[in-house]
């Protein structure tokens, strides 16, 4: 293979990687970890106060397709829910999705926010997605960070501290990130490192 072909190859097989990464942030997923607060929200009494109006333990909510199968389980040891500011805390946040493909996601932190009824999501402390297809020998997509930003609305996740993307033995280490699914980029800045291995034949 000659350089020019060597490059194009390179080239492709990164803006593959990339693409599959922008495709989490339009994981309807997502959607789950704002839909349960809103309807606690909703048959929620409307008290202003500076402490938390209610608390959850053992806090679980379960999406189900029209089958009956689940699709998206929101599991979270506690959840405490402040109406002053309609911000809810999560401990230990974890979040299993299977879509109709059959492509498992899964999300953990120690730690993660709901503001503003769910219009933004942050997740803090030891964060770790793991997207697995449903083909064959496929290669596992995974992200690391200390910090993940999640807006449902708009399709976009963001992190400002350094995050770690893998796919296979493809790696992707960067100092800041911005995946928007609307419009099917990923961006990394800062002092940025990869390695992006070939396919295999």
């Amino acid at each position: 293979m000659n350089k020019t072909a060597r490059l194009w190859r390179e080239r492709l097989s990164t803006a593959a990687f990339l693409t599959l990464l922008a495709s989490l942030a339009g994981w309807t997923g997502w959607l789950t970890l704002k839909n349960p607060l809103q309807l606690l929200r909703d048959s929620t009494p409307k008290t202003l106060k500076q402490g938390p109006d209610y608390i959850i333990e053992q806090f679980s909510v379960t999406r189900l397709s029209p089958a009956g199968s689940m699709t998206t389980q929101l599991v979270a040891p506690k959840l405490i829910h402040y109406p002053n500011n309609d911000s809810a805390d999560l401990a230990f946040p974890q979040v299993l999705t299977r879509s109709l493909d059959g492509t498992v996601t899964q999300v953990r932190a120690n730690s993660g926010q709901l503001l503003r009824g769910g219009e933004q999501i942050e997740l803090r402390e030891a964060v770790h997605i793991v997207r697995t297809p449903n083909i064959p020998n496929a290669e596992v997509l995974t992200l690391r960070s200390e910090a993940l930003t999640i807006f449902p609305d708009t399709e976009i996740i963001k992190s400002n501290v350094a995050v770690q993307a893998s796919r296979g033995r493809s790696v992707i280490h960067a100092e800041s990130m911005l995946l928007d699914n609307v419009h099917r980029t990923a961006e990394f800045s800062g002092k940025v490192e990869s390695v992006i291995a070939p396919k295999t034949p």
